[in-house]
């Protein structure tokens, strides 16, 4: 290995040895070798001693116990909470959630659709009765007491005369009958 330094070479060899060079550095180091015996032996002395510490090594390691390795690591490592199955929250929850957000970020949407329905609430049946109350009109005369306390039949009868039976709520019938 002309122009190289005795410290380039060993990282050479070591390299080699390794099998680390690359494909053209290998060639060099194969053709130093074949010209050197002084590094040949370098590099024998280099695999006696990589050997020698490696099963130095391996024998020291299988004297070693290592079976209760893993759990005497675990225990000094940071215990880690426990891992909690959360459910699923329930309907009631999310709608809580879902209610809070909405008094939260729209105000005066929720103002609005609680007016609506408080409207619906109390406007809705006087709606509702005065409809049905236009209803009972259309059908006849009112009866003291209200819709709902009589029923009303009628009859009929000859040309001349008009007849009615009027059923109440406790019981009572009576029949009017007019004539022309």
């Amino acid at each position: 290995m002309e122009g190289r330094s005795e410290i380039e070479m060993e990282i050479l060899l070591s390299g080699y040895r390794d099998g680390e060079l690359s494909p053209d550095e290998r060639q060099v180091v194969e053709e130093a070798l074949a010209r050197d015996p002084r590094l040949r032996a370098r590099l024998d002395d280099m695999q006696a001693l990589g050997a020698f510490v490696q099963a130095s090594l391996e024998r020291e390691a299988d004297e070693v116990d290592f079976s209760g390795f893993a759990d005497s690591v675990l225990e000094r490592v940071a215990p880690v909470a426990p891992v909690r199955v959360v459910e699923p929250p329930s309907l009631w929850a999310r709608f809580g959630t879902w209610l809070d957000e909405m008094l939260g970020s729209h105000r005066w949407q929720a103002a609005a659709a609680l007016a609506a329905v408080v409207l619906l609430l109390v406007a809705g049946p006087l709606v509702w009765n005065s409809q049905q109350g236009t209803s009972l009109e259309a059908q006849g005369p009112l009866l003291a007491g209200g819709a709902g306390m009589a029923s009303i039949i009628d009859v009929a009868t000859p040309e001349d005369t008009d007849a009615m039976i009027i059923n109440t709520a406790s019981g009572t019938t009576v029949i009017y009958v007019q004539g022309n």
